[in-house]
């Protein structure tokens, strides 16, 4: 994948892919009770023609939800293919909090597996092919490592921060650091809502979140005491699913970005970290799920999701 000149930086790959104008499918909203006494919303859009018996789910990035660029250019084509689009948004990413204290992190996968647990019952007959972008593709890599599903035929895992680790430096450095802000400004917000709402949390009560400028900083208070991890370092050991891939078990397509600025060079797995199903690709450009590969720069055209078209189509034809 080769961007055009004025789209080889990865910033503005990064940027300008969130920022342009897209339609919005035709989404209908579903609240999916969970068994803890939480909920999270599904969001649903049908093919104007007659469904094929295939469903897209999509699992959203960190603060993503169904309005995100990339989740409704992957819908959009989905949909062009007489395919259903079911997006998982996270715990408290759908425009209204969540009723718990837990919220969402990059290792959990007890949420993925209710939403898959509701759709293979209310479509038994549909195949199922799921993509992970970003902070939902390392939920995803977990998640299969640990699964097998037979209407699940093929995966896709992108721009995922398989070493979180290495991702939390990453974000450290240079302009990378505005991303950083962006992100941490939206989970700061919510956390203080959240430490009001439950005054027993049980973490630092002297913690300052105003302070809180890093992604380790956030995950070291906030993320790992809330839920369950001793600390950054033991929330990023566990919960990176790059240890993870080689007893992935269903076909699965994962891709990565050189020039993403979200990531660190050790994200890239080896032969040897990967299952028999593991199917890697890097690209050299395309920023952090940007894949800008051609057009103008207020109507540009995209590489990521022919590519997975192609490869679900593939797998689905083995089936």
């Amino acid at each position: 994948m080769r961007p055009p000149w004025w789209a080889k930086n990865p910033h503005i790959n990064t940027i300008l892919s969130g920022l342009i104008n897209l339609p919005t499918p035709a989404y209908e909203n579903y609240r999916l009770e969970l068994t803890d006494g939480d909920f999270i919303d599904l969001a649903f859009s049908y093919p104007s023609s007659t469904p094929n018996k295939v469903i897209a789910l999509m699992i959203t990035g960190l603060e993503g939800n169904k309005d995100s660029n990339y989740i409704k250019r992957m819908a959009l084509k989905a949909n062009e293919k007489g395919w259903i689009a079911v997006v998982h948004q996270h715990r408290g990413c759908s425009g209204e909090d969540n009723r718990h204290l837990k919220t969402y992190h990059s290792g959990e996968i007890q949420d993925i597996s209710q939403t898959l647990q509701h759709l293979t019952r209310a479509f038994p007959q549909h195949k199922f092919v799921i993509i992970g972008y970003s902070l939902g593709g390392n939920q995803l890599g977990q998640y299969l490592s640990y699964s097998v599903h037979p209407q699940i035929r093929a995966a896709a895992i992108v721009c995922a921060p398989l070493d979180l680790a290495s991702c939390s430096s990453a974000l450290t450095q240079g302009a990378a650091k505005i991303y950083q802000k962006h992100l941490i400004d939206s989970l700061k917000i919510k956390a203080k809502n959240k430490l009001k709402k439950f005054p027993q949390a049980q973490i630092n009560t002297q913690l300052d979140i105003d302070k809180i400028t890093t992604f380790w900083e956030f995950d070291h208070h906030i993320t790992a005491p809330l839920h369950g991890f001793k600390s950054a370092f033991d929330y990023y050991q566990r919960a990176s699913a790059k240890p993870r891939l080689k007893y992935i078990k269903t076909p699965c397509l994962i891709i990565h970005n050189v020039d993403d600025p979200f990531m660190g060079k050790e994200v890239i797995p080896s032969k040897q970290e990967l299952s028999h199903q593991c199917y890697y690709h890097k690209n050299q450009y395309g920023g952090h799920i940007g894949f800008i590969c051609g057009g103008l720069p207020w109507r540009p055209e995209f590489s990521l999701e022919p590519q997975l078209m192609q490869f679900f189509q593939e797998q689905l034809a083995l089936c």
